[in-house]
């Protein structure tokens, strides 16, 4: 075994940079991993990041957060390599299409609210996982039907 030699053990700050990036609502993880998702952030090449950085991403629902590495960039693109990924199952749960009642997530609460989709009332609030809110939903359509 080698063992770890002084010169290769530094505090973080003197070595390679940390990002945060926050994946907007209707961004997917795949497309994080795209080169061109990157553009408007790698304009600057002296300032910008650099081949060796970390980049900590989240999606700003919650629905994904991955540690990624800077492999490669340039003008209007980057390279990047998924070390650590975790999909939040729980908020991944996919709505039935044309639903009266939709679950949606509120930033400023940071919880899901349950919503009517033609006038966008809020019918509940307060649910911690879009699963919870889905299953409300489901419970509350069938007391109506009954």
């Amino acid at each position: 075994m080698t063992r770890l030699l002084k010169k290769n053990w530094q505090l973080e700050e003197l070595g390679n940079r940390h990002w945060q990036a926050i994946a907007s609502e209707n961004t997917r993880f795949d497309d994080c991993l795209k080169p061109e998702w990157w553009r408007d952030v790698t304009d600057d090449l002296e300032r910008g990041m650099v081949q060796g950085d970390v980049i900590w991403l989240r999606h700003e629902r919650g629905e994904f957060f991955a540690l990624l590495l800077v492999v490669d960039r340039g003008i209007g693109w980057a390279k990047v390599k998924a070390m650590l990924v975790d999909g939040i199952a729980e908020n991944l749960v996919a709505q039935p299409e044309g639903a009266t009642l939709v679950a949606k997530w509120k930033i400023n609460t940071r919880s899901f609210d349950v919503i009517r989709s033609d006038d966008g009332e809020i019918i509940h609030s307060g649910f911690g996982t879009k699963a919870a809110a889905l299953a409300w939903i489901e419970e509350h359509e069938k007391k109506v039907a009954a």
